[in-house]
């Protein structure tokens, strides 16, 4: 059983938010970056294909999805797939180059969705990935939770 940590796990009407997007967008792929305690992968993984990038090769996680241990700078150019929905959720001032990673390998589509979450609540950290995505996708920031940043080409 993964128990919610309001702390460090994924706001709970962020959760749903994503929820509603994969049902009605039909999401069949997600490619999560940052694992954590695999609560948000774990909740997912009810509704549609999910794979997890997570640093701590201690952590452990139940059946239901996949995770590729390894720090995501090192693990993405390692994908070799589009993903229909990325949700970046890891070291934040690295979020620039998970985006920039992404792109060069082709790990995003013209119909890829992108989130971002803590763009409110770590603003200052993910503040070059902000600008980034609002120069170069269709992106605006939701305020729920603690802020996502929401991107499409």
């Amino acid at each position: 059983m993964i128990h919610y940590d309001p702390k460090w796990n994924l706001d709970k009407n962020s959760l749903e938010f994503i929820k509603f997007l994969i049902k009605a967008f039909n999401i069949k792929k997600v490619l999560e970056i940052g694992t954590y305690n695999g609560y948000t992968a774990h909740e997912l993984s009810k509704i549609t294909k999910v794979t997890s990038i997570e640093r701590n090769q201690n952590n452990t996680y139940p059946e239901g999805f996949q995770v590729i241990y390894g720090d995501a700078l090192t693990v993405i150019p390692t994908l070799n797939s589009t993903f229909d929905l990325i949700l970046i959720d890891a070291t934040k001032k690295e979020y620039i180059e998970y985006i920039k990673l992404l792109e060069k390998y082709k790990i995003i589509n013209n119909n890829t969705i992108i989130i971002a979450d803590n763009v409110i609540s770590h603003k200052n950290k993910v503040q070059n990935y902000l600008d980034y995505v609002k120069e170069n996708y269709h992106s605006f920031t939701l305020d729920i939770g603690k802020g996502l940043e929401i991107s499409k080409k």
